[in-house]
């Protein structure tokens, strides 16, 4: 049977976009089906760290919102305190503008999209892959897994038993009769010790605020209740009418056993389960993904070998000892999130070594080595 498609590429997130740009400009034969119709709504804190924008090809500025180089920090909405770095942190970025974006410049490189398609089933063959959609069946060679945690590849690859979760709650709300004693349009806004492994951000974009929360999975409940708390006693809310639609999202990060690839199928970005633990973002790690991804599935395409193991080794190898690090963080420091607040407040070093490794100048190998040896 011919195949009318090298690659298939389920989600058109981050990960998937970044992936079928990279096929596309290499003439790899691309169809990349999503489920929804783009532009869409997607939530998510739209924080882009330096370190994950400078894996991207391509310019991203026409849809960067705010710049940010400083970061409050609070402890349990008290005792604000503002540092500086030299150089930019974090893009905020309009994920659904964002996410639209990177979806164009796979398209300009050739790579085929079909939204309002989401992949119903699939089944591989020893000649290739047929995945079926409510309207039609594509047949590739290769089927990537970028539909995120609730996607059919995910679940199909992975079990929910063989990862951590964490789970993130977001609103936006409008810049308009806040109090202006923060400037957010250079800094973004963290505060520790309101939940247990977890913290809350307020990131700027161009129009609104991303507010929101995040920790573990099973402290859901909790985690809600403190925000309440958080609005309501946050020196930029005082005063202000803060009713709002609250949006969840799960953030998943695998353990040592997850898969992230089969006969002819491979995952990337969350649908890996690549979420970092300590910070909850999930760009870095799915660009990196997505990254090993091309190189593999190139390798695959010309050699006609689809196991797909050394893409589960490249992750291992690459990837899961950052994420295995960041698990130890969470658990570490997020005990003791007093001493967080003030080792940032008042450590310029720390301060420093923490901003380097959102740059990626340093890595978090390097970071706990320095804290190994912290005299606070």
């Amino acid at each position: 049977m011919s195949h009318k498609y090298d690659v298939i590429i389920s989600g058109a997130g981050p990960s998937g976009n970044l992936l079928a740009y990279l096929l596309a400009s290499n003439d790899i034969k691309t169809l990349v089906l999503e489920k929804k119709l783009f532009p869409r709504l997607k939530i998510c804190a739209g924080g882009l760290q330096y370190r994950a924008a400078q894996l991207l090809p391509f310019d991203i500025s026409p849809v960067v919102e705010k710049t940010i180089y400083g970061i409050y920090f609070s402890y349990r909405a008290q005792n604000i305190v503002n540092r500086i770095f030299d150089d930019p942190l974090i893009y905020m970025v309009d994920r659904k503008i964002f996410d639209q974006f990177l979806a164009q410049k796979a398209q300009e490189k050739g790579a085929r999209y079909r939204y309002k398609c989401p992949v119903t089933g699939y089944k591989t063959h020893n000649y290739g892959v047929t995945v079926d959609t409510p309207g039609a069946s594509f047949e590739g060679k290769v089927l990537v897994g970028a539909d995120g945690i609730r996607g059919l590849v995910h679940r199909t690859l992975i079990s929910s038993g063989q990862l951590f979760k964490i789970i993130g709650y977001e609103f936006q709300l409008g810049r308009e009769g806040l109090n202006g004693i923060l400037d957010l349009d250079n800094n973004a806004s963290i505060d520790f010790g309101g939940i247990r492994k977890g913290y809350a951000w307020i990131f700027p974009k161009k129009d609104y605020l991303s507010v929101g929360i995040g920790g573990p999975y099973q402290n859901a409940a909790y985690i809600k209740e403190y925000f309440k708390k958080f609005l309501s006693g946050y020196a930029l809310f005082k005063g202000v009418d803060t009713v709002f639609k609250l949006y969840g999202q799960c953030i998943p990060v695998k353990k040592s056993s997850a898969p992230v690839s089969k006969y002819r199928i491979l995952a990337v970005g969350d649908a890996a389960g690549l979420g970092d633990a300590f910070t909850g973002e999930g760009l870095y790690n799915g660009f990196r993904s997505a990254l090993l991804a091309y190189h593999s599935i190139k390798s695959a395409l010309d050699a006609g070998s689809y196991d797909f193991n050394h893409y589960s080794q490249e992750i291992g190898d690459s990837l899961y000892e950052d994420i295995r690090i960041s698990m130890l963080f969470s658990r570490l420091f997020f005990l003791f999130p007093y001493l967080i607040y003030n080792i940032l407040k008042k450590n310029d070093k720390m301060f420093k070594t923490c901003c380097q490794v959102l740059r990626g100048e340093k890595s978090y190998q390097q970071l706990a080595r320095k804290i190994r040896f912290l005299r606070y």
